[in-house]
C-alpha cells in the first residue's frame, strides 16, 4: 500500500472518511487477503497435548489462523467454546504471514457484560493460555483494511494486533513480531496486542503501529491499552491485577492520528487508569507521534507500576509529548529517557509534575534495562551441528558489562560447548533417535535496571537506581534428523501502482521456513508498455526481500515482473508491479511587471532546468540526484516522491488535507546581490491552479530533503514579500481575492523568493533553485494564511493535466562537477 494513502486515512477528517476508505480498501485488498484456517494442531491432539511439558505446536500461518477461530468463538450450549486456560501452545519455526490481511487471535469491545435470556456473554474474549514464541519470529503481520478484525452481535472488535486482546489469564513469551498493523476502523492498537490484560514478557516487536480511526486511538509498540482485567459488567476490577509487561523491546514507529483522544506510546499507548505492572523495557521507536498525547514508554495514563524502564526513541511529537509519559503519568519509577536532540521531549511528564528527573544527554550513560534472545540463532538445528548463541542488551549504548549470564540447556540433547557466564555461548546438537523432536534452553540475567525508594524526606519522585533486576529469557529449538527440502516459493508485495522515485519492498516466502537452504535470488524478468530495464533499480537484501526503486516513470501503461527462485531448485515465483502514470504541468516563464512588483524587489524571468544542467542542479542544491527526475521533454521537476512527501509534510503542518497534486518543473535565477528578493511569473492555465477563486489557490514549496512549507498568498501590496505568491490577469492587473478563475483562461503566477531566505535551496549567493506545486485542498480545508506547513496526497493529480507551453531552456551556463 502507498505511503500517500496511509497518509490520507491518517488525516483525513469524520466526514470525509468513507470517500476515502474505498481507495484505502481497494489498494490494500491488491496484495493482501486473508489466511485459510488449520486446526487439525488442536482437533487431533486436545486430549494429548496443550501441557508446558507437551504443548500444542504450531509451524505455519494456517495453523496460527487457526488459533485466531479457536480463541474468537463465542460457543453455546451446544458447541462450547475452546478455552486455554492453563493450556500451552508453542511456535517451532519463524512463520512468514506475508502481508495477508490478519484476524487477530481474541477480540474486545468494552468489559461490559450482556444478559441474553439465562446467558450472560461478555463484550470480548481474549486468549487465556499460554503463547510460547520459542524465541522464534512472526513477521509480514498485516493489518490494513480491519476487514478480519471480529465481529460479535453485529459490532466489531475494537482492538487490533498480533493478538485482539490477551486476557488476564493469558501469557504471550519469547516472540519477535514484525510488520504493519493500521487500526483504521478501531481504537486499540499493539505491535503484541491491542489490549493487554495478561502477561507480555521477553519479547520484541518491529511494527509500524498507526491508530487512524475516526474514534479514539491507543497505540504502542507492545500493547495499545493495558492493565484492567475482565469485570462482572458493573465496572473494572481493582484487585488481583496480572497485567504485566515486562523484558521487552520496541523497534517500530508508532503513531495515533485520530481528532480526539489519540495516545501513543512506545511501549503502550494508555493504561487503564493506572493498572497492571511495565518493568524493563526500552523503546528504540525512531518516531512515536500523536495528536494529544505521546511519550517515549506510555502515550497517556502509566500503569499502576510502571519502573526501570528507557526511551531512546529518535523522535516524540504531539500536543503534549514527554519522554516517558505523554500526559497524566502517575508515580513511576526510575524511568529514563534519551534528550540529544530536539525531537526528543526535555520533560518526562509535563502534566504531573515529573519533568527532568530520568532525563540522559549522554547516551553513553543511559542504564541497560533489558536484554533478549537474538531470534536469528533459533532456526532448526541436526544432529552434530554446532550453534553460537546470543543474548543482547539494550539499549545497546549501555554499559553492560555489570551483567551475568548462566545458561541452562537440554543436557539430553543440547552440549555448551563454550561461553557459560558470558552472553554467547557455543552449543553442540547431540545425537537424537526421534526424526523431529525440541530441546529447551534458557539463560538467567542478572544485573539490568533496579531501584530502590529514595527514602523518608525525599521527593516521591526520586529513586535510587541499581542494577538488581533478573529474567530468565527462554527458547526452543526444533531438531530434525533429515534434511527439509524446500517445497514451495511464494512472492508477495504491494502491487499497487508505484510512482516515480518510490522504492518498495517485495518479499518471498520459503516453505517450510526452516528447510536446509532458503536462501533466494531475484531477477527482473519481463517489461510491459513503455517499462526499460533502466526504469527500476535492484536491490536484493540478505533476508531474501527485494527494494525496487522506480528511478523513471512513463506517460502511457508501464510494468515490470520479478521473479523469485530458490537456490539449487527449480522453484520459484513472480509478482508484476505496475508504474504509476506521469503527467507534467510545462509552463512559460515572464518577467512580472505592473503593481505586483515592489521597489525592493528584483524581477525575474524564471528559467526552467533541462536534462544537461541536472547533475549540476543537484550538486548546487547538495542533493542526490535521485531527489529529481526528467520528463520526455527533458524538463526537470522534483522526484514524484519527494514532492509527494514535501506536500504531506507541509499539509500536516498546517492541519489541511490535500486532494490532488500538479508538480511544476524546477525553476531557476539569478539575482543581482545576495538576499535580494526575487519576483517572478509563471504562465498557467485557469485548471492548472485547481480552484475558482485565488484565495483558494494553494501553493507548496517542495524540497528535495522530502520537506515541504505552502506558500502565503499576499491579498494586496503590503502582504509582499518572501514566501508569497499572487495572481495577475495576462493585462497585468492583480486579481481580487474572489475574482473569477476560468480553467480555459490562462493567468500568471506570481512568486516572491528571496535568495537564501528558506524557500531557495541553492545555498549560493545570487542563485535560486526553486520545486514548487500547485495542490488542490479538501472542501472542508481552507487555503493557509500563513507561510507554515495533515493530509494526503491522491495520486489523481497526475492525470488529465493540459500543456500549455514549451519551458526555456536553461541558458546559464553552470560549473560542470563530475557526478559520484
Amino acid at each position: 500500500m502507498s505511503k500517500k494513502i496511509f497518509y490520507i486515512m491518517r488525516r483525513t477528517t469524520a466526514a470525509s472518511l468513507a470517500a476515502f476508505l474505498l481507495i484505502f480498501i481497494f489498494a490494500a485488498m491488491s496484495f493482501a487477503d486473508s489466511w485459510t484456517i488449520d486446526t487439525k494442531w488442536y482437533d487431533d491432539y486436545k486430549t494429548t497435548r496443550g501441557t508446558k511439558e507437551k504443548p500444542f505446536l504450531i509451524s505455519t500461518p494456517e495453523e496460527l489462523a487457526g488459533l485466531a477461530q479457536l480463541t474468537n468463538k463465542v460457543g453455546n450450549w451446544a458447541n462450547p467454546s475452546v478455552l486455554f486456560k492453563d493450556k500451552y501452545v508453542l511456535l517451532t519455526r519463524n512463520i512468514d504471514l506475508q502481508s495477508k490481511e490478519w484476524a487477530p487471535i481474541g477480540w474486545k469491545i468494552d468489559y461490559k457484560i450482556v444478559t441474553s435470556g439465562f446467558n450472560k456473554i461478555p463484550n470480548y474474549k481474549g486468549f487465556d493460555g499460554t503463547f510460547d514464541g520459542g524465541g522464534h519470529t512472526i513477521s509480514g503481520l498485516s493489518i490494513v483494511t480491519c476487514e478480519n478484525l471480529y465481529v460479535h452481535n453485529t459490532v466489531q472488535s475494537e482492538t487490533a494486533g498480533l493478538f485482539g486482546y490477551l486476557d488476564n489469564e493469558g501469557t504471550v513469551k519469547n516472540l519477535v513480531v514484525k510488520g504493519n498493523v493500521n487500526a483504521s476502523k478501531c481504537e486499540g492498537v499493539g505491535g503484541i496486542a491491542g489490549w493487554a490484560d495478561g502477561v507480555i514478557e521477553n519479547c520484541a516487536t518491529d511494527v509500524s503501529i498507526s491508530a487512524t480511526s475516526s474514534k479514539r486511538g491507543y497505540a504502542g509498540g507492545i500493547a495499545g491499552l493495558n492493565g484492567n482485567p475482565k469485570g462482572d459488567g458493573t465496572g473494572p476490577v481493582t484487585d488481583g491485577i496480572k497485567a504485566m509487561i515486562r523484558n521487552c523491546v520496541v523497534f517500530g514507529n508508532v503513531s495515533s492520528t485520530p481528532l480526539s483522544f489519540s495516545y501513543a506510546g512506545g511501549i503502550v499507548g494508555f493504561s487503564n487508569w493506572y493498572h497492571g505492572e511495565v518493568r524493563n523495557y526500552v523503546a528504540l521507536c525512531k518516531s512515536i507521534i500523536a495528536g494529544m498525547d505521546a511519550g517515549g514508554i506510555f502515550g497517556g495514563f502509566n500503569s499502576n507500576i510502571t519502573a526501570n524502564s528507557v526511551s531512546v526513541a529518535a523522535k516524540v511529537k504531539a500536543s503534549s509529548a514527554s519522554g516517558i509519559v505523554g500526559a497524566y503519568g502517575y508515580d513511576y519509577q526510575n524511568c529514563y529517557w534519551l534528550k540529544v536532540t530536539d525531537d526528543q521531549p526535555q520533560n518526562g511528564n509535563s502534566s504531573m509534575g515529573h519533568y527532568e528527573y530520568g532525563r540522559v544527554t549522554d547516551e553513553s550513560k543511559l542504564p541497560v534495562a533489558a536484554a533478549i534472545f537474538d531470534a536469528a540463532d533459533f532456526g532448526t538445528i541436526k544432529p552434530g551441528d554446532e550453534r553460537e548463541i546470543h543474548i543482547v542488551s539494550y539499549p545497546t549504548q549501555a554499559d553492560a558489562s555489570g551483567l551475568k549470564y548462566t545458561w541452562h540447556v537440554d543436557d539430553t540433547k543440547l552440549q555448551i560447548v563454550s561461553g557459560q557466564g558470558t552472553k554467547t555461548i557455543k552449543i553442540r546438537a547431540l545425537d537424537v533417535t526421534e526424526d523431529i523432536s525440541y530441546a529447551a534452553l534458557s539463560a538467567d540475567v542478572t544485573g539490568l535496571l533496579g531501584y530502590t525508594d529514595a527514602g523518608s524526606g525525599q521527593p516521591k519522585d526520586r529513586y535510587i537506581s541499581n542494577f538488581d533486576t533478573s529474567v530468565t529469557l527462554e527458547a526452543t529449538l526444533k531438531f530434525s534428523s533429515a534434511s527439509i527440502p524446500v517445497e514451495s516459493i511464494i512472492a508477495y508485495g504491494d502491487t499497487s501502482d508505484i510512482m516515480e522515485g518510490e522504492t518498495r519492498s517485495l518479499g518471498a516466502t520459503v516453505i517450510p521456513s526452516d528447510a536446509d537452504d532458503t536462501s533466494v535470488t531475484w531477477a527482473l524478468t519481463a517489461l510491459s508498455g513503455e517499462a526499460l530495464s533502466d526504469d527500476v533499480i535492484l536491490n536484493q537484501k540478505d533476508d531474501g526481500t527485494l527494494e525496487v526503486t522506480l528511478r523513471k516513470g512513463h506517460e502511457k501503461a508501464y510494468g515490470y515482473t520479478f521473479t523469485v527462485a530458490a537456490k539449487n531448485s527449480d522453484l520459484r515465483d513472480s509478482i508484476t508491479i505496475t508504474g504509476a502514470l506521469v503527467k507534467d504541468v510545462d509552463i512559460s516563464g515572464v518577467i512580472p511587471i505592473g503593481d505586483v512588483v515592489p521597489t525592493y524587489a528584483e524581477a525575474l524571468k524564471p528559467i526552467g532546468a533541462t536534462s544537461d544542467m541536472l547533475v549540476d542542479i543537484a550538486a548546487s542544491c547538495k542533493s542526490d540526484i535521485s531527489a529529481f527526475r526528467t520528463n520526455s521533454a527533458g524538463v526537470v521537476f522534483l522526484s514524484s516522491a519527494k514532492v509527494n512527501a514535501a506536500v504531506d509534510y507541509a499539509a500536516s503542518m498546517d492541519h489541511v488535507e490535500v486532494t490532488q497534486i500538479k508538480p511544476l518543473p524546477v525553476i531557476q535565477m539569478s539575482t543581482s546581490q545576495p538576499g535580494k528578493l526575487a519576483v517572478t511569473a509563471l504562465v498557467v492555465s485557469g485548471d492548472v491552479l485547481m480552484a475558482d477563486t485565488p484565495q483558494k489557490v494553494a501553493l507548496v514549496k517542495t524540497r528535495p530533503d522530502g520537506t515541504g512549507e505552502f506558500f502565503a498568498y499576499a491579498e494586496d501590496q503590503d502582504a509582499f514579500g518572501n514566501k508569497r505568491f499572487t495572481l495577475q490577469t495576462m493585462d497585468d492587473k492583480m486579481m481580487a481575492l474572489t475574482d473569477r478563475i476560468e480553467p480555459a483562461a490562462s493567468y500568471k503566477l506570481v512568486l516572491y523568493i528571496q535568495d537564501n531566505g528558506g524557500f531557495d535551496i541553492d545555498p549560493a549567493d545570487c542563485s535560486i533553485i526553486d520545486p514548487v506545486a500547485v495542490v488542490r485542498l479538501a472542501e472542508d480545508s481552507s487555503a493557509p494564511a500563513g507561510g507554515s506547513s495533515g493530509g494526503g496526497c491522491n495520486s489523481a493529480g497526475y492525470a488529465g493535466i493540459i500543456l500549455l507551453a514549451a519551458i526555456p531552456v536553461l541558458s546559464r551556463t553552470l560549473k560542470k562537477k563530475s557526478p559520484r
